[in-house]
């Protein structure tokens, strides 16, 4: 049930996934009690890590009941305790880790999965076909490397296991043997990535768009360049205070339109748009348009970088 890992994380859960509905039932219990709400007020407000101490003042509640309300936001992953120095050895310290819940209460039946037959592709993050943008790099599982645009095709890319810029758009192709030869039901396209800030900043914002045969797919925001913590995955002399992790993004297409981790997108797209049986090549784009809000660049982890153990994945159902 221990789905949130770091700060920030937001929860995409539905009652059509049974293993979503214990944590469903966790948080709605967490939430259900104006106590436990005003204790979270309490740490959307700087400085965010506020120890028990601190949450006794500020919200009136004595201290086992305030113990006992941070224990269920605990366990619901909406809160977490941190550790930290002080004159009188090592403090317990609060601070929120779900920044927002989507639970989806409805769902349609799905078409019989047993009649379905799937395709996966996977492209490391170095083996791209285009780039255009702002300063740009890479990282390999042994060092970093820096290009301005024009050298961004050096052939060291191949081995990157994190690409980065500033701003741009970067372009994979992917094989579309499949939906030559098949009607394609759904297609997933799944990857790791979070903004591009100076070092890291977990509260720097940017507006990503996808497109896929140059269909202008989805957007979405990425709402930091996350480094509060290492990632996961992160070899031993990536430096602490760069780049840690991201959010994995699946974006989803068939005959219903866009979701973007499960949650129906306003795009007007479906899979008949995306003409996937024609050419020999599926491309897709991913970076900042030119009239984004907020022009936030990306950073796209491979399997060796961030939190998740995968490449950027292009899944085909028929």
């Amino acid at each position: 049930m221990e789905l949130y890992k770091h700060q920030n994380a937001d929860a995409y859960l539905s009652i059509e996934n049974e293993e979503d509905i214990p944590l469903i039932a966790c948080i709605c219990d967490a939430l259900g009690d104006t106590d436990r709400l005003k204790i979270l007020r309490q740490l959307q407000e700087a400085p965010y890590l506020k120890t028990i101490a601190e949450l006794k003042k500020l919200t009136g509640l004595p201290k086992t009941t305030l113990i006992r309300h941070l224990q269920k936001l605990e366990e619901a992953n909406i809160v977490s305790v941190l550790y930290r120095s002080s004159a009188h050895g090592m403090a317990r310290v609060f601070q929120r880790d779900m920044r927002k819940a989507d639970i989806s209460l409805y769902f349609k039946p799905k078409e019989r999965k047993k009649d379905l037959v799937s395709n996966t592709q996977t492209l490391r993050v170095g083996h791209y076909a285009d780039f255009h943008g702002e300063a740009f790099g890479y990282a390999t599982s042994n060092n970093t490397h820096h290009f301005a645009t024009e050298d961004c095709f050096n052939i060291g890319r191949y081995d990157a296991e994190l690409v980065y810029a500033t701003s741009g758009r970067i372009t994979y192709y992917f094989g579309n043997k499949a939906a030559k030869y098949n009607k394609i039901k759904q297609l997933d396209l799944s990857f790791e990535i979070c903004s591009e800030a100076p070092y890291y900043d977990n509260d720097y914002m940017s507006d990503i768009t996808v497109w896929l045969n140059g269909v202008e797919t989805a957007n979405f925001t990425c709402d930091g360049d996350y480094g509060d913590r290492r990632g996961k995955l992160n070899p031993d002399w990536w430096p602490d205070h760069d780049t840690q992790y991201g959010k994995l993004v699946t974006i989803t297409v068939n005959d219903e339109g866009v979701f973007i981790n499960g949650s129906k997108s306003t795009a007007k797209v479906t899979l008949k748009d995306l003409k996937l049986n024609e050419d020999n090549k599926i491309i897709f784009t991913l970076g900042n348009k030119d009239t984004a809000t907020h022009l936030g660049g990306f950073n796209l982890f491979g399997r060796k970088f961030g939190d998740f153990e995968q490449d950027i994945t292009l899944t085909m159902q028929y």
